[in-house]
């Protein structure tokens, strides 16, 4: 992506490869607490 993304006039942020872990998945397992994938808040 990081090679694409310019020739297509953008900008590639590595963050986005992986989407940000749900909250709700946080309130079924609280074991994923402090766990969220870099570069996404994790909500409380």
């Amino acid at each position: 992506m990081s090679k694409v993304t310019p020739l297509k006039g953008g900008t590639w942020q590595p963050y986005k490869a992986l989407f940000p872990i749900p909250y709700n998945e946080f309130k079924y397992n609280p074991a994923l607490r402090g766990h969220q994938n870099t570069g996404y808040t994790e909500q409380p």
